[in-house]
């Protein structure tokens, strides 16, 4: 379907929804979700969605005309990792130990590995913006990430019910920027309608409308892209949930050398592509450094705001406002202390 870009551009999240309300649904009748985990504010599933959409869009805007080498784009991508770091420091107040550095440098090497055969594509002539553009891209993406990760654990925000939001929030917010892309690709904005019509018509009922089209088995494609695609968004939240974002930038660094790997079995593609050793050897220093991450963990400052409390009962997790800014009232002996607040009781002074 690589005529259809801007179909699969909306399909993205389309195909996400339903299975993640699905989902919430399930663990709804279970009992596993809260009314409080319901009442969740929008807002934050837009400013989510947002981000996630304007990372999109840049990654997209740096990739045109392949101005940009295929390798020195992986490698651009790579700075996800220090902007997560800056930002959980600035933000979780986490303060990483050198042990940190050392894993970080080590997952880079692996990556600089993986990509070296193809660093002699890389030419004198590329353009400066795309450039910029994809180190900019990260940013927003390592933004949404320390903000999950802040969300996932501070409020026990659920991983399903959020996704599905955040996904509905990201295909209307997706909708003014695939037009925005138009003037960049080969399309013109009367063919736009009728081209994404035609990639619906393609992946549904395998209808070829251009010359080289594909179309008999996308469906089927597609549908094992959807299942993989929703494994690894789960597999995300709960990995922001349980360890952290820094961590999950660094682990999704596997991806590139992994790839590579599949792409030369026979069973996954119809034309496999030799296996590199450096793909190899990348893995052999990639997955060391992440062992070498979670050896420690990160010390975490005390919160520099005001101190928290989870409610006793978790319905009451997400009242209308984040901070019960109420104060303890005295009436006599009796103190009136609302829910959630930690206090310190005064003990009396004992006579000497």
């Amino acid at each position: 379907m690589e005529h259809y870009t801007y179909t699969l551009t909306q399909m993205q999240p389309v195909m996400l929804i339903p299975s993640f309300f699905l989902l919430t649904v399930v663990r709804w009748r279970m009992g596993k979700i809260t009314e409080g985990q319901f009442n969740f504010p929008k807002k934050r599933y837009i400013f989510m969605a947002a981000l996630f959409a304007v990372y999109n869009f840049l990654t997209r805007f740096g990739a045109r005309g392949n101005y940009v080498p295929g390798p020195l784009m992986v490698l651009l991508a790579q700075v996800v990792i220090p902007y997560t770091m800056v930002l959980t420091m600035i933000f979780l107040y986490v303060r990483y130990r050198p042990v940190h550095f050392l894993a970080v440098l080590m997952i880079i090497g692996g990556i600089v590995v993986a990509i070296y055969p193809s660093l002699s594509a890389i030419s004198q002539t590329d353009s400066f913006v795309s450039v910029i553009t994809l180190l900019v891209a990260p940013l927003p993406q390592a933004i949404v990430l320390v903000y999950l990760e802040h969300n996932f654990k501070k409020w026990d925000m659920d991983l399903y019910y959020a996704s599905s939001w955040i996904n509905v929030f990201e295909f209307i917010i997706g909708i003014p920027l695939i037009f925005a892309l138009v003037p960049l690709g080969s399309l013109t904005f009367g063919e736009l309608p009728n081209n994404i019509v035609d990639g619906y018509a393609c992946l549904f009922i395998g209808r070829n409308a251009r010359p080289g089209d594909n179309c008999a088995a996308a469906g089927y494609w597609y549908l094992g892209y959807w299942f993989v695609n929703v494994c690894f968004n789960v597999n995300l939240g709960y990995g922001l949930k349980t360890s952290s974002a820094t961590f999950m930038s660094l682990a999704l660094t596997c991806s590139l050398p992994l790839s590579a790997i599949a792409f030369s079995w026979s069973f996954l593609v119809p034309t496999p592509q030799p296996l590199s050793i450096w793909n190899v050897v990348a893995l052999a220093i990639i997955f060391p450094g992440l062992i070498l991450y979670k050896l420690q963990s990160p010390n975490v400052l005390p919160d520099k705001g005001k101190l928290e409390a989870v409610p006793e009962d978790p319905e009451n997790l997400f009242p209308p406002n984040d901070y019960d800014d109420e104060e303890p009232q005295a009436n006599g002996e009796d103190l009136v202390i609302p829910r959630g607040e930690i206090v310190l009781e005064r003990q009396p002074k004992t006579q000497h």
